[in-house]
């Protein structure tokens, strides 16, 4: 005797049961911020289109599980690339880049030009013999020559400035910061402006904290200021347990971080009579 159909469960949806799938995606996509939707409707209709010879009830549960984790989709859309990258940044790996970024920038402009502008022209132009033989001072790099000249000269000084001043350079890593938030990939324009805003915020406490003790303890204006060591020794501290940096970068930031600390300590001492001719 012939065995009758053996039932398997219910049949494979057809031509009505697409058009669900495709409003239900469609749906659910609605729901993710704008930048994320295109890659994750892409992904659940895949699936879907894998389930689709299976029995009603598969594709169902695999819907109500993508609707449960839309809140957990929504936060990680947060911090995903546009359109579609599944690489997310977390706010450690992105604060330790940042930072870096941020240091490797902003003293790799002021410390070689520190190095080029007070003790490359103290010692080339011999500012110590001619003072003592009364001869004149000599024109420096950013008092004549040709234009190109005296733009890389104000360059120079502007760099040697913030090293020596050290207050301004808070306002350099904060305005290099903004401008490197610009640019980051996978940040909504939220995480921008909150970014910027907290940035802001701790330059500003930090300048007015730095004008009060340097006022209150008549520190004065000729080196010897906390920002340029601070700067170096946070530096110094990514390179050794930074997370996410690469090996370059951990070389780039130990050297600048040892360099900013050396001039910290060079300015105050050995280098004051370098640091006041510069001054005047």
């Amino acid at each position: 005797m012939n065995a009758g159909p053996v039932n398997t469960g219910p049949a494979p949806a057809g031509t009505g049961g697409r058009r669900v799938r495709r409003a239900a995606v469609a749906a659910l996509s609605r729901a993710l911020p704008a930048h994320f939707r295109a890659r994750q409707h892409a992904e659940w209709t895949a699936d879907l289109l894998v389930l689709a010879d299976q029995p009603t009830a598969a594709w169902i549960r695999y819907l109500l599980g993508a609707a449960w984790t839309l809140p957990a989709l929504r936060r990680a859309a947060q911090r995903a690339a546009a359109d579609g990258t599944a690489v997310v940044l977390p706010s450690s790996g992105l604060v330790a880049r940042l930072t870096a970024r941020v240091l490797m920038l902003s003293l790799g402009w002021t410390v070689p030009c520190w190095l080029l502008a007070l003790p490359g022209q103290y010692l080339l132009y011999d500012i110590p013999g001619r003072r003592a033989a009364g001869m004149a001072e000599p024109t420096l790099i950013w008092s004549g020559g040709p234009v190109w000249l005296q733009v890389v000269g104000v360059v120079l000084y502007l760099g040697a400035a913030t090293a020596v001043y050290d207050g301004p350079l808070l306002v350099l890593c904060a305005l290099v910061a903004v401008v490197l938030l610009a640019f980051e990939r996978g940040l909504t324009a939220y995480d921008r402006i909150r970014w910027a805003a907290l940035i802001a915020g701790a330059a500003v406490s930090s300048g007015l904290i730095y004008l009060l003790v340097t006022f209150r303890l008549e520190l004065g204006w000729t080196g010897g200021g906390p920002v340029l060591p601070t700067a170096g020794l946070v530096a110094l501290g990514l390179s050794a347990g930074g997370r996410g940096l690469s090996r370059p970068t951990r070389v780039a930031l130990a050297a600048l971080g040892l360099a900013a600390v050396a001039v910290a300590v060079i300015d105050p001492t050995v280098g004051l009579d370098m640091v006041v001719w510069f001054w005047d």
